[in-house]
């Protein structure tokens, strides 16, 4: 997934292994599921409104707590940091052009 501003410039990208769990919890929260081709997207953007993406984000941070974050092994941290970054610079970007465009490839 990647994300680009206004100018065309890219400002968040989120890449996942096949059958990674994450990918899928992602594309719900931005209610792209059609997007999803399997093994990647299906190479379509998508528009996604400000509104929306602070719904995403507000919903993937309530499914963690810090108890949580302590008993997860290396590779969930570091799945969880990604999919949280990506979801913070898409709401940055969707708060200065009221929306964000993500390209899901």
């Amino acid at each position: 997934m990647v994300v680009f501003n206004n100018q065309q410039e890219e400002v968040a990208y989120l890449r996942f292994s096949m059958g990674n769990p994450g990918a899928l919890l992602v594309y719900e929260l931005l209610d792209a599921e059609d997007f999803n081709g399997g093994v990647s997207g299906i190479g379509s953007s998508l528009t996604i409104s400000l509104s929306k993406m602070e719904e995403a984000l507000k919903t993937y941070q309530s499914l963690w707590n810090e108890e949580d974050l302590h008993k997860m092994n290396d590779f969930s941290k570091s799945l969880h940091k990604e999919i949280q970054q990506f979801l913070t610079q898409c709401v940055e970007t969707a708060i200065k052009e009221k929306k964000v465009e993500v390209t899901f490839c």
